[in-house]
C-alpha cells in the first residue's frame, strides 16, 4: 500500500476521500460555486502556484481538438 497526495478543489471529492486511512487530503480554499460545489478564484490559484505534482487528473465540460479542454465558467478554467 501507498500513502497518496490529494489536492483537491471538489467539495464532494474532498467529502468522499476524507475518510480513506491512505489519503493525505488538501483541498483548496476560495469561493465554492454552487452549481459544481468546486473551489474557485485567487485563493485556490495561489495554492496551486506553489505545487509541483506528478500526475493530475483534470475535470472538463468539453474537449476539442481545436480549442483543447474548455468549462463555461472563467474561474473554474482558471483553476483547472
Amino acid at each position: 500500500d501507498r500513502d497518496l497526495v490529494v489536492v483537491t478543489n471538489s467539495v464532494p471529492i474532498a467529502a468522499r476521500l476524507a475518510t480513506m486511512p491512505s489519503v493525505s487530503l488538501q483541498v483548496l480554499g476560495g469561493r465554492v460555486r454552487g452549481v459544481t460545489q468546486a473551489a474557485v478564484g485567487e485563493q485556490a490559484l495561489r495554492v496551486l502556484d506553489t505545487l509541483r505534482v506528478d500526475i493530475a487528473f483534470i475535470g472538463t465540460n468539453a474537449l476539442s481538438v481545436r480549442h483543447g479542454l474548455s468549462t463555461p465558467d472563467t474561474e473554474e478554467a482558471a483553476v483547472k
